[in-house]
């Protein structure tokens, strides 16, 4: 049963979780308004998805989820819905997480 979101085909039967593809799983995940940005970890944890599938998902879908210019404080990537962080919104929070880390 390969089906296709937004124009970007999934895996398969094994990417169907509870009747609902990972992408919308996902995107449930990365609406949370008290969260700015997610990590493929914290996403994993909360969805119970497999970190591959997070990771598949979340690189094939760049017309939806942004992958932020910095890392977490732990390294991790960062990624949040870009209708909830725009290019400009990205690159402030950038300038303000290096210059809170500087000094």
């Amino acid at each position: 049963m390969n089906q296709q979101t937004f124009g970007v085909p999934l895996a398969g039967d094994s990417d169907t979780v509870r009747g609902k593809e990972p992408y919308f799983i996902i995107l449930k995940a990365l609406e949370d308004p008290n969260l700015r940005y997610r990590t493929v970890s914290d996403i994993a944890r909360e969805t119970l998805l497999p970190q591959d599938v997070v990771v598949q998902v979340l690189t094939s879908h760049s017309d939806a989820i942004r992958k932020s210019v910095v890392g977490s404080r732990r390294g991790e990537d960062l990624y949040a819905l870009k209708n909830k962080m725009s290019t400009v919104g990205d690159f402030w929070h950038a300038f303000r997480r290096l210059n809170n880390d500087k000094y």
